[in-house]
């Protein structure tokens, strides 16, 4: 029956309106099993509410329930406020229905209401949860949100939730983060520090730095400090932040390069720190070298349990051979390359090689006067932030900086240049512009 009404509704033959108040579909309901039904005492009955309108919860039972495809045609039938709530169910029972979700964005995307503030930040971190990604539906809540900023006076909750959300979501538009950091900058008397941590991870993570950013320096990352947080990994995400977006001094990197930090971490994850955590350590010790006033004594005592092997993803292998069948067309010889070099700065270089003036390759394990020295790392989708322009994430530009800080010169590999579709020959022309490119600019 839920199917017949689905598809009706589809095909515009009947509104939701014209049957989710009717008792007979309200019964169908509690026959479902919806959690508004009670039973009669002392009977195993189930008898329907007798609320005439159907819930969010009622609405999220029959969707649950139904085929995919069924529930995605019921989806164009339901209001804004009710779309919201299908999604936020959705994020809340981690059900990743790609036909549903696909079929909320279009409709939700296309509707002509105007979202406010709380629903901007319920959709974004309910498609965060959810991992899934839409730019068309991230656009259009944006949209609304520059509308609802200007009518916001005192709730900063919401923007540092829009702001964690699109940083979750590696979804980078510089006017949004302009307006919600502005509007932070402008309101900096009700930013607690956990929420100006969760800030600048998110700019971290987009790899953007607003154009209020001297205000968020001045007014509030110049006053914070280890003790303003209960959670020592909070601390060691808002130092390597400030590390991504190059504006950390000597003592907060001092404050957790230390054994003593270091331990906290452990104590906290019952000796279980997680692979990211270790790499953002090492990248911070590796910055900690060039940063006057830094202390850094956690690689003596720690280098062996701060090591993290290094495990890409399917997709990214798949780029990574690509890369290196074209690389051997044109450096044949294996003394002259040198493939998936782990570093101690908490990333491995997927091949590296020495070219001279004539773009020739030299030896490279041998030092040269002349020579450039070439580190090439493959950039999947997960190392990019999505939005208007598609861009380098904000770790991937670090690891970047620190190469070109031990003398290399670095070649970005990005998926949206680089496909292992393409021909062999169309490859190796790829690397081959590239390399000439490099070394002109040399000298």
């Amino acid at each position: 029956i839920v199917s017949i009404l689905a598809e009706w509704s589809s095909i515009k033959k009947v509104k939701l309106s014209d049957f989710e108040s009717d008792s007979r579909f309200v019964e169908l309901c509690s026959l479902l099993g919806r959690t508004g039904s009670h039973r009669v005492a002392g009977n195993n009955r189930t008898v329907p509410s007798k609320t005439t309108e159907l819930q969010g919860d009622d609405l999220q039972t029959v969707l649950g329930i139904t085929a995919n495809d069924e529930a995605a045609k019921l989806i164009a039938g339901l209001t804004l406020p009710q779309m919201i709530k299908v999604m936020s169910s959705l994020s809340i029972k981690k059900k990743r229905s790609i036909p549903l979700l696909r079929s909320l964005s279009f409709n939700i995307a296309s509707n002509p209401g105007h979202l406010n503030l709380k629903e901007c930040g319920d959709l974004l971190y309910s498609m965060a949860c959810l991992n899934y990604r839409d730019v068309v539906l991230t656009g259009r809540i944006c949209a609304d949100l520059d509308r609802e900023l200007t009518k916001n006076t005192d709730k900063i909750a919401p923007i540092v939730s829009v702001l964690t959300s699109l940083g979750m979501l590696r979804y980078r538009d510089g006017t949004v983060l302009d307006n919600l950091c502005g509007w932070v900058a402008s309101h900096h008397e009700l930013c607690k520090p956990t929420q100006l941590g969760s800030l600048l991870l998110s700019l971290a993570t987009l790899n953007y730095e607003p154009i209020s950013m001297d205000t968020i320096k001045a007014k509030l990352i110049a006053n914070v400090s280890e003790n303003d947080f209960i959670r020592s990994s909070d601390w060691l995400n808002t130092v390597w932040s400030l590390t991504v977006l190059n504006c950390v001094n000597g003592d907060q990197l001092s404050s957790v390069l230390n054994a003593d930090f270091f331990n906290k971490l452990q104590d906290a994850r019952h000796g279980n720190l997680q692979p990211s955590m270790k790499m953002k350590l090492l990248n911070m010790a590796a910055v900690a070298k060039r940063v006057p006033g830094a202390q850094e004594s956690l690689l003596a005592t720690h280098k062996t349990e701060l090591f993290v092997p290094f495990e890409p993803s399917k997709d990214k292998r798949v780029l990574v051979t690509g890369m290196l069948d074209a690389l051997k067309s044109l450096i044949p010889s294996e003394s002259m390359v040198k493939i998936s070099q782990t570093t101690t700065m908490g990333f491995t270089i997927d091949a590296e090689c020495v070219l001279d003036k004539k773009c020739l390759p030299l030896p490279v394990d041998k030092e040269h006067e002349q020579g450039t020295r070439i580190a090439l790392l493959v950039h999947d989708y997960h190392d990019m932030c999505q939005g208007p322009h598609v861009s380098l994430n904000g770790m991937q530009t670090l690891n970047m900086r620190l190469l070109e800080q031990e003398g290399y010169t670095v070649l970005s590999i990005p998926y949206n240049e680089f496909s292992t579709s393409d021909k062999l020959l169309k490859r190796v022309e790829y690397l081959q512009k590239k390399f000439k490119s490099i070394v002109t600019s040399k000298q």
